[in-house]
């Protein structure tokens, strides 16, 4: 990324938002990602049925207007004394993010819990699913500012993978589900899977038996 600042820019999907120290601009090589097979995105096994969808940019919600902060953590004010806002954006153009509908049409409760999450990339390296709390600590890690807590408040309308997510018989969960490969820009074939889904579990809640869900993404 080129910069005319050394301030943070948060960006996703090449949409510049304006850094704690003024605008930056940045330019980064065109890369494509998209669904290898369209018929993976939707899949039923064991009577659940999961809907997958790679998301190249998020939708507004993932975007509030906070005030704005010094590279110390300061705010900044115009010269009324009154705070000088600008845009933050939940997610980052380092990570990748999915949208997944799991239906569940078994008789038991699918706890996500104990359900393994992972991104592979082409190189099959593995990469676990960001929490909110995960991306909570990341966005503070790049802005320490006061204003990114209230920033973090506004982001709940938008339900994020959480491991104590619970889905009943005859329902369906939508959320959303970040990862950080160590590069987006890997060419290849890259996999999004779901594993030891539960399909059925004894009378203490435990699995007797689990299913998998897997797609790819080609990036070129």
């Amino acid at each position: 990324m080129h910069s005319r600042s050394i301030c943070l820019a948060v960006a996703l999907a090449g949409a510049v938002v304006v850094s704690a120290c003024g605008p930056a601009t940045f330019t980064r090589k065109s890369v494509l990602w998209e669904p290898y097979e369209a018929a993976e995105s939707r899949q039923q096994k064991d009577n659940v049925t999961v809907d997958i969808s790679f998301v190249d940019q998020l939708p507004p919600s993932f975007t509030v207007r906070v005030a704005r902060c010094d590279q110390y953590g300061r705010m900044i004010v115009d010269d009324k004394g009154n705070p000088i806002p600008e845009q933050l954006t939940l997610g980052t153009n380092d990570q990748a993010w999915q949208k997944v509908a799991i239906t569940n049409g078994t008789e038991n409760v699918i706890r996500l819990n104990g359900v393994v999450i992972r991104l592979f990339d082409p190189a099959a390296n593995q990469y676990p699913a960001l929490t909110f709390d995960d991306l909570r600590t990341e966005l503070y890690s790049k802005r320490p500012c006061p204003s990114t807590e209230q920033a973090m408040n506004m982001f709940r309308v938008n339900k994020i993978f959480d491991r104590n997510m619970e889905i009943v018989p005859g329902t369906t969960t939508t959320f959303w589900v970040a990862f950080k490969p160590a590069s987006r820009m890997m060419p290849g074939l890259w996999k999004f899977a779901l594993y030891d889904v539960p399909v059925s579990v004894d009378a203490a809640g435990r699995p007797t038996r689990t299913t998998r869900f897997e797609t790819r993404i080609a990036v070129k």
